[in-house]
């Protein structure tokens, strides 16, 4: 497979993985990317399409620009991003910033073609200024009202995880959250569990770190 490939499926299984709260996903996710960053990985930090086994090129392609679907190192920024704030595996968030550092020249360079790379840059430099992006654990019906209305409000680059309390496998997230409701953290700031459109709106667009 491609780099693409490698970073759509595992962002796929990482996003299942929060919508349902079933930890298998995650753990699938994971090992995912641990293959993409031993094949794909370039010096810089991005990486290139082709893997490093694959058959040898005169020059190993690697296109940044995203079509209708994002480029592999857009696909694979994401995926490590949401896997990495589930987890709370600070190795795979820092993998994603870095990563994000190599799309700035295709910014400049073709705007009309950057739209996940603008997304992955941009949370990587609030990122380097301590805006952290939120995780919203719903705490619940994963596929209930609190969850939905989560989904819909959240910023991109929100890690959205639901489950009913007790759940296991992502970390410390479900740790003593026992309340129904959204619990949103950014960094060290947590706001009060809420069932409340407008407090829930709030919360997850609370700019502090």
């Amino acid at each position: 497979g491609f780099a693409e490939d490698y970073g759509a499926v595992a962002l796929g299984f990482a996003r299942l993985a929060g919508a349902i709260g079933d930890a298998e996903w995650l753990r699938r996710a994971r090992t995912l990317l641990a293959q993409a960053l031993e094949l794909f990985a370039a010096d810089d930090g991005g990486f290139h399409d082709t893997a490093a086994d694959a058959e040898v090129l005169f020059a190993r392609p690697r296109d940044v620009s995203d079509n209708p679907t994002p480029s592999g190192t857009s696909a694979l920024i994401a995926a490590l991003r949401l896997a990495g704030l589930l987890a709370d595996d600070s190795g795979l968030i820092e993998a994603a910033d870095l990563a994000a550092g190599t799309l700035r020249g295709i910014l400049e360079q073709a705007p009309r073609f950057a739209g996940s790379a603008l997304v992955d840059v941009l949370v990587a430099d609030e990122a380097r200024t301590g805006l952290r992006p939120a995780v919203a654990v719903v705490i619940g019906e994963p596929l209930g009202k609190d969850a939905r209305a989560t989904w819909r409000m959240a910023p991109m680059g929100t890690a959205v995880l639901a489950g009913p309390a007790g759940t296991e496998g992502f970390a410390h997230h479900f740790d003593d959250r026992t309340e129904t409701g959204v619990y949103v953290c950014r960094g060290t700031t947590c706001f009060p569990p809420t069932s409340d459109l407008s407090d829930l709106r709030t919360a997850l667009w609370s700019r502090v770190t």
